[in-house]
């Protein structure tokens, strides 16, 4: 059998599964855990590539702005 997470093996290691983790696990991350998470570079990479790595998540991915704060947000259940 597959195991449950085999999707973020198409991510890549590191922070941006990390990132994916807490969002198929909490239902969302904060812009500012995300950057904690990645550190300032990588955050700018993960948002430039955001897309690319949401279409590898079983479950979508949209962006909520409040307050002038990125929130991605689970749609759904996470597998």
């Amino acid at each position: 059998p597959v195991p449950a997470r085999a999707w973020l093996e198409a991510l890549p290691e590191g922070g941006v599964r990390r990132v994916f983790t807490h969002i198929a696990d909490h239902g969302k991350i904060s812009e500012v855990d995300a950057r904690a998470i990645l550190g300032k570079r990588e955050y700018g990479q993960f948002t430039l590539k955001y897309k690319e790595y949401a279409a590898k998540a079983p479950f979508d991915v949209r962006i909520d702005t409040s307050d002038n704060v990125k929130t991605y947000v689970r749609e759904g259940t996470a597998p």
